[in-house]
């Protein structure tokens, strides 16, 4: 006990020489709401640990056990999923919930609605064109595009955006109800802005050609 005393005070007396404080002190006050912020924008537990690091250094916060930092990353982490899916999923009607489902149905050629939004545009044509135009219409019915994303860092919109690209209909299914909805949603919206890229791309594609020939 004497030892673990001695240890104990010679740590204390490192620390205030260097002028940091401990962390448990500013573990609720500071580095949490910190993280819980940052976590709203960035999705790899990497990224939240470096950014806990300088945070940590520019504040004078003496850096804990590398187990004391993941668990407080993970924790806020949660936190900040939790709060992003729940506040997409409020915004949603019941009629866009479901229709958000039916995008998972699978038909009798085992494709779903998702899928078919999620196939390329094909070679530049007029009828390819068409089909963007028709995928921006599905979108728009949906109303995604009005929930108001202004909220929402753009970095964590397109984390779910990619998990949707990523995953099958049937994966989604299984995902926890808020959770389903906000990735979809994200999806739908990302996939809106990159429709329109698309289209804007092959509309000058197109019309090269027309002037070549010419």
């Amino acid at each position: 006990d004497h030892r673990r005393e001695t240890l104990a005070e010679h740590q204390e007396r490192i620390r205030t020489y260097l002028g940091l404080r401990p962390f448990r002190t500013a573990v609720a006050t500071e580095v949490e709401p910190f993280l819980f912020e940052e976590a709203c924008r960035l999705e790899q537990t990497h990224a939240l640990l470096a950014r806990l690091q300088e945070f940590l250094k520019a504040h004078h916060i003496l850096e804990p056990a590398s187990d004391t930092l993941h668990r407080v990353i993970q924790t806020q982490r949660e936190s900040a999923h939790t709060f992003i899916y729940q506040r997409i999923t409020q915004v949603l009607s019941s009629e866009q919930q479901d229709r958000l489902d039916a995008l998972l149905t699978v038909d009798p050629s085992r494709s779903s609605s998702l899928n078919r939004l999620k196939q390329p545009p094909g070679r530049p044509s007029p009828a390819a064109l068409v089909q963007l135009t028709r995928k921006l219409d599905d979108i728009s019915t949906l109303g995604i595009l009005d929930l108001g994303w202004t909220w929402l860092h753009s970095n964590f919109q397109r984390a779910l955006a990619r998990y949707a690209r990523r995953s099958s209909a049937t994966r989604l299914r299984r995902l926890p109800t808020e959770r389903r909805y906000a990735v979809l949603a994200c999806f739908l919206y990302q996939l809106y802005q990159d429709t329109l890229d698309e289209m804007v791309d092959m509309y000058d594609k197109l019309m090269n050609k027309v002037y070549n020939r010419a």
